[in-house]
């Protein structure tokens, strides 16, 4: 029996390199944490690795920002206020846990509410949920770029890959400088078959933009929590 269309699919997508994974491209050693710092000499200090982190989260923000209201429009054809304001109870909560990062679309997240947040464990958790958003948006990525249901934002969505992996390489060397252990490395199991391989397009549509979403949602926070320790490096601990 031949196998089913979503099987080759989904063997296309695990036979790419998970770009989640050691974005900086690092040699394995032994070190703890299972990351080498012998290969990166003079690591600048954490608030310079902050800065550079917030610049590259907002670089890749703004990849996202630069085609967001056209997507929406093309996709769904709707305004993209009213088409959020929609959806806006709708997720999947594999993404991240909504009480991990408390924060809507759009909306700053005043710096009161981060007076509790520590960087050790900011940094550890957030390389794991954009680890997971780049895993999902392999996915997307590779779904728009389909010969049979691709669409015209296939090369936007390839890049946002890529800034997500760089936004994860600034996280990736400000934990080593910082000696914090992350979490297990993310597989591409976190995204379920039957999420992968949705059917018709409408549902496969819905799936992205929840996607799409919430990856500029972590995107924003990421901004948000840098930028508080930026402002305020009395609260960065010593490494």
């Amino acid at each position: 029996m031949a196998a089913p269309p979503h099987s080759h699919k989904r063997r296309s997508v695990d036979d790419l390199p998970p770009k989640w994974v050691n974005p900086c491209g690092f040699i394995p050693s032994s070190d703890e944490a299972g990351q080498s710092s012998s290969d990166v000499p003079d690591l600048p200090t954490t608030r310079q690795f902050l800065d550079i982190l917030l610049t590259q989260a907002k670089i890749a923000r703004g990849s996202v920002e630069s085609f967001k209201k056209n997507y929406v429009k093309e996709i769904f054809d709707v305004d993209f206020d009213l088409h959020h304001k929609s959806w806006k109870t709708y997720r999947y909560e594999w993404l991240y846990p909504s009480s991990a990062v408390p924060k809507e679309l759009g909306v700053s997240i005043h710096p009161d509410k981060l007076r509790d947040v520590q960087l050790d464990s900011f940094l550890k958790d957030a390389y794991r949920y954009m680890q997971i958003m780049s895993v999902a948006m392999e996915q997307v990525a590779f779904d728009h770029s389909h010969p049979e249901h691709g669409s015209i934002f296939a090369e936007q969505f390839k890049k946002m890959e890529y800034s997500l992996r760089a936004v994860l390489c600034e996280i990736q060397m400000t934990m080593i400088e910082r000696r914090v252990e992350p979490h297990d490395d993310v597989t591409r199991d976190v995204m379920e078959d039957d999420i992968r391989d949705m059917e018709p397009d409408s549902r496969r549509d819905l799936r992205d933009w929840f996607i799409f979403r919430d990856c500029m949602i972590v995107l924003e926070y990421i901004i948000d929590v840098v930028q508080y320790f930026c402002d305020n490096p009395n609260r960065i601990p010593p490494s």
